[in-house]
Order: structure tokens, then C-alpha cells, then sequence
């Protein structure tokens, strides 16, 4: 007498296909292509970045020089906010005014209006004159 087999299948017309893996190589290579063209545009925009000093200064730049110079001699420069900040001139000469709140030495905050004139000398930006903090 014969043991059956207790993995065989009982019925052998029963029988399912293994199912085969498809690969889709058209969806990895396009996948592989739009991965380097992205990485190609981020160098790209990097490289477009570090080459900056080819725009002209405008005001928002002089803007950005002179609260500088004002929050280097505020005496909490951390609470400094700007109001009221508007700019004229052009090329390499700007006046900006405005308002600035800042806490002074006893913690109490204080506006003050400034008037402040740069130059911008190649890529530097240098103080004319500064006028109406307290």
C-alpha cells in the first residue's frame, strides 16, 4: 500500500499557473531621466546663484545695508523692527528712511525715524551718513 502524499495536489486538473514577474524597463528608464534632469536643474540654479553680482543693486538692497547699520548701533539690535522704510536714488547711491522700535538699554522699546545714505562700492556697501537714532 501507497502513503499519500499530503503535498500533492488531490486533484490533479485543478492546477493554477504560477504567475510570471513583468518588468517594465520603459518606466525605470523614464524614471532614471526625469531624476537627472532634475538634478541637472538644481545645478543649474546653484550655479545661476553663486553668480548673483551680475544684477544690479537696487533699493531693497540699500534697504537691507542700511538696517544693518542701524541694528549695529541699537542696543538690542535682536528686538529691531522696521516700519515705514522707503528708498530713492539709484546706481550705486541710496537714502533710505524710516522707523525702527527697538528696546533701549532698560528694556523699554523706543522708535526712533532714521535717514541713512550708502554707496555701493564693487560688491561692498559703505556708510555716507546716518542720522535720528536716539
Amino acid at each position: 500500500m501507497t502513503t499519500p502524499d499530503p503535498n500533492a495536489n488531490p486533484n490533479p486538473s485543478d492546477t493554477t499557473p504560477t504567475p510570471t514577474k513583468q518588468t517594465n524597463k520603459a518606466g525605470g528608464t523614464a524614471i532614471l531621466i526625469v531624476f537627472g534632469l532634475v538634478v541637472l536643474c538644481c545645478v543649474g540654479v546653484m550655479i545661476a546663484s553663486m553668480k548673483g553680482g551680475d544684477r544690479a543693486p537696487n533699493g531693497y538692497d540699500a534697504e537691507i545695508a542700511c538696517e544693518k547699520f542701524v541694528k549695529d548701533r541699537l542696543k538690542a539690535p535682536s528686538t529691531a523692527k522696521f516700519s515705514n522704510v522707503q528708498h530713492t536714488g539709484g546706481g550705486g547711491r541710496w537714502t533710505v528712511t524710516g522707523a525702527v522700535d527697538a528696546q533701549n538699554s532698560f528694556g523699554a522699546m523706543i522708535r526712533s525715524n532714521f535717514t541713512c545714505s550708502v554707496r555701493l562700492d564693487g560688491d561692498t556697501w559703505y556708510l555716507v551718513s546716518l542720522t535720528g537714532l536716539n
